[in-house]
């Protein structure tokens, strides 16, 4: 619907989307380089 013009979702849908869950490791984006071992201690 986006690439045609249309929106179906809202600023209110927005504003009210609760995800599914709630881990801090799903999407999570680290801040600087890591290294193996660190990533491995974080994941």
């Amino acid at each position: 619907d986006h690439a045609w013009g249309i929106e179906p979702t809202t600023i209110a849908d927005v504003k009210n989307y609760q995800p599914k869950n709630n881990s801090i490791s799903t999407g999570q984006v680290l801040k600087e380089p890591t290294d193996y071992e660190t990533t491995k201690l974080i994941v």
